[in-house]
Order: structure tokens, then sequence, then C-alpha cells
């Protein structure tokens, strides 16, 4: 086992209870990562703001 949990969440109910609880025992075990290469996730930043 690799060690990679994949989680398909329905958009037909609201679960948001549901994912908070199962981000709060993923933290609590060491951390997560999240990709989202579905069409709805939103395009990447183009540039960061420059401060000087």
């Amino acid at each position: 086992m690799d060690g990679k949990l994949d989680i398909d969440i329905s958009g037909r109910i609201d679960g948001t209870a549901e994912v908070h609880r199962l981000i709060v025992l993923l933290f609590e075990r060491g951390g997560v990562a999240i990709d989202d290469y579905s069409a709805r996730a939103r395009p990447p930043i183009s540039s960061a703001p420059s401060w000087t």
C-alpha cells in the first residue's frame, strides 16, 4: 500500500460537517495533500504580486 487515499465527494448531498471531520482526522495523523484536476478546479495564479 502506498499510503494514498482517494475520496470522491458527491455534489448531491451537502456533506460539509463530514468533510470538516475528515480534515480534522487527517491533520491529527500528520497532514494531507489535495490535488483537484477536475474541470471545476480554479486556474493557477499566473503571477505573484511584487512587493519591491
